[in-house]
């Protein structure tokens, strides 16, 4: 079973990695940052607030993990509903530059 504590938002003062979405955190940017404990393992997660958010929403607690691969699926899916609500350009908010739409134009 694991346990999440110490968690809090921080402002970065050096360069972090996102464990969701795998992008930089920047200097002068806010994180989100917890330690866990899970059996005899610690650690510590650093994210986007956004990512820590939308990965919460997916999961029903902490045992319940999904991949990194899986959650970057369901932040593409978002960012190109958004693109599609707002009537932007593909890969306006995703960033993307290889999926079969973007291979298209």
């Amino acid at each position: 079973m694991s346990v999440v504590f110490d968690s809090q938002q921080r402002k970065a003062r050096k360069e972090h990695q996102c464990a969701y979405c795998t992008k930089s955190i920047d200097p002068g940017e806010v994180y989100a940052t917890w330690a866990y404990r899970d059996g005899g393992y610690m650690g510590r997660v650093t994210a986007h607030p956004f990512c820590a958010d939308l990965y919460a929403k997916h999961t029903t607690s902490f045992d319940d993990a999904i991949y990194v691969a899986v959650f970057q699926e369901i932040l593409f899916e978002w960012q190109t509903e958004v693109e599609e609500t707002l009537g932007l350009p593909h890969g306006t908010v995703s960033g993307c530059t290889g999926c079969w739409s973007c291979k298209s134009h």
